[in-house]
């Protein structure tokens, strides 16, 4: 019958650091996987982080181009914009233009809706031919507090010489100075005379 403690016994051939690992190694090796899973995980969190930002920067495209198509829409319908400023979420600012309430065709979660939108409406002139021949509306879309986390946008409406005369003409109805409208005939001042 063969002696039991023959079979555990390692073979004579066999040295010391052939048995198993030492400390140093294991250490080694978790320094190893620690650097490596800091590095992925920091990665993840970038991508994660890039990838909030790409959906408010689309959240903040659509809701730019909706209120953009809704100012278009009142324009030409013949009910212009006030020149003043509208500020509020891109929700309330679509309510004030199309003039009812506005729900999204999108779901927005509750909380979620950090889109903030501010539009100002002001005239623009074009030297020698009026001080208003179009508006300028400026649509400013946040959804963070810095610069990287905005969205602006500028729409010129140009007037049709109707509307031209008829905004001219709202300026020179007392206030006893000329919006310097018209095209230069060439005519000359009193001044050039003499």
């Amino acid at each position: 019958m063969r002696n039991p403690s023959l079979l555990n016994r390692v073979p004579k051939w066999t040295t010391s650091y052939e048995r198993g690992f030492t400390l140093v190694e294991i250490l080694i090796a978790l320094v190893i996987l620690a650097t490596s899973l800091t590095v992925i995980l920091g990665l993840q969190s970038a991508v994660i982080d890039r990838t909030v930002t790409a959906n408010l920067k689309k959240q903040a495209l659509l809701a730019t181009r909706e209120i953009l198509s809704a100012v278009e829409a009142r324009e030409a319908d013949g009910n212009p914009l006030d020149t003043e400023r509208y500020e509020g979420t891109p929700q309330d600012l679509l309510g004030t233009l199309l003039e009812v309430p506005y729900e999204p065709p999108y779901e927005i979660p509750e909380g979620q809706n950090i889109l903030r939108a501010e539009m100002v409406v002001e005239y623009w002139g074009i030297p020698n031919v009026s001080e208003k021949a179009m508006k300028r509306i400026q649509l400013t879309v946040r959804w963070g507090e810095t610069i990287r986390e905005q969205l602006t946008t500028t729409l010129f409406i140009p007037f049709d010489e109707d509307q031209l005369a008829s905004v001219d003409d709202e300026d020179d109805d007392g206030s006893g100075a000329s919006a310097g409208g018209g095209i230069d005939d060439g005519g000359g001042t009193d001044d050039e005379e003499s």
